[in-house]
């Protein structure tokens, strides 16, 4: 880790994934900064020239807030294209939560790549951390601007790699009614108007799930206490339901 002056590092390389920055977060980071409270290191991709900010704007932005010139920083090899390739997959598990419209402007910033956008659905997936069947409706979307979709694509299919020409792929066809329907894998949670009823013998499964997620909290996870009281609160106002 190493400890970076705010002024060396470079925030207009187009790297900021995020529809709009929160501040509210930056209020909270500045709040443990002034408390003396160390945050996570920034990333940044370090080219022999310029340091580009892949991952931490709200930290920084904290930072200066209170009059830091200098924040810690996990820097890598690689320049403003490594930086924005990271950038579209942070966030996905850790740090604030991303948007539905975080993720959108995720895919659509490697559709409109002329490398990238060439890539499988599955791959764009994996390095937006989303599903593949959200990239794949972006990507209908995406067709309709020729500017946007390049005309042949990679595809990967039974361990083999080729190209496809797409310029046809869509044509005169009608979308089916559940492809204009968000992701869900993808979306927030939205609170359902009634208790929705889950399938008999469900519990055992559901709870699996959920003692699997708590165990992925890392021990130097700063929010890890919070998360761990959070769950203990929720049972003990469960206990009669």
């Amino acid at each position: 880790m190493s400890r970076i002056e705010i002024s060396q590092i470079r925030r207009d390389g187009d790297t900021q994934i995020r529809a709009k920055m929160n501040e509210a977060a930056i209020d909270d980071f500045a709040e443990a900064l002034k408390a003396g409270d160390a945050l996570p290191p920034v990333t940044l991709f370090f080219d022999r020239s310029d340091y580009w900010l892949a991952d931490g704007f709200h930290r920084v932005a904290a930072a200066e807030m209170v009059g830091l010139d200098s924040v810690d920083a996990d820097v890598r090899e690689g320049g403003q294209r490594e930086a924005l390739l990271y950038a579209v997959g942070a966030n996905a598990d850790h740090g604030l939560r991303r948007t539905n419209e975080d993720k959108r402007r995720a895919v659509r910033k490697l559709l409109g790549d002329p490398e990238w956008g060439r890539w499988p659905a599955s791959k764009m997936a994996r390095v937006c951390r989303v599903s593949d069947r959200f990239v794949q409706r972006l990507k209908r979307e995406s067709s309709t601007n020729s500017s946007e979709m390049p005309t042949t694509v990679v595809v990967e299919r039974n361990g083999k790699t080729y190209e496809m020409n797409t310029a046809n792929i869509g044509k005169g066809r009608k979308p089916h009614r559940e492809e204009t329907m968000e992701d869900d894998s993808a979306a927030e949670p939205t609170p359902p108007s009634k208790p929705r009823r889950l399938k008999a013998a469900m519990g055992k499964t559901i709870a699996r799930q959920a003692i699997s997620n708590m165990k992925q909290i890392k021990r130097s996870d700063t929010e890890r206490a919070e998360g761990f009281q959070m769950m203990r609160e929720f049972m003990e106002s469960r206990r009669d339901w």
